[in-house]
């Protein structure tokens, strides 16, 4: 029941490391995979062979591979996930149905300069 709660909430995107904390092991996880009932997205994150990778879809993959907390957070490290501190003022952060993210300027910024298209100032 965990596994399917965890699916329905995050759009069709599961983790490794959830569908563990559901009861699964490794090797029912690998079937799932092996019977294209989940396909890989990012390294450890699956999606549901029946949803879409939709943008919400897409936003919560990648909430499962990177984060933004706050400095002061006792957030750690989950394994494969990549934790980054830092405060973000309130016009840098909006909200998409339970998801706390950066805006868009803000993402478009910092993608440009990941893809190396802007120099860091």
């Amino acid at each position: 029941m965990f596994v399917e709660e965890v699916v329905r909430r995050q759009a069709g995107v599961i983790s490794r490391a959830q569908a563990r904390t559901g009861g699964m092991s490794d090797d029912q996880v690998d079937r799932r995979i092996a019977d294209r009932h989940w396909r890989l997205v990012h390294r450890g994150v699956f999606l549901v062979r029946d949803r879409d990778f939709g943008a919400e879809a897409r936003i919560r993959a990648a909430a499962l591979v990177e984060i933004t907390v706050p400095r002061t957070s006792g957030m750690r490290r989950g394994r494969g996930v990549r934790v980054r501190r830092r405060d973000l003022p309130a016009v840098d952060r909006v909200a998409m149905r339970g998801l706390a993210l950066t805006d868009v300027p803000l993402t478009v910024l910092e993608a440009a300069v990941a893809l190396g298209g802007v120099d860091r100032a």
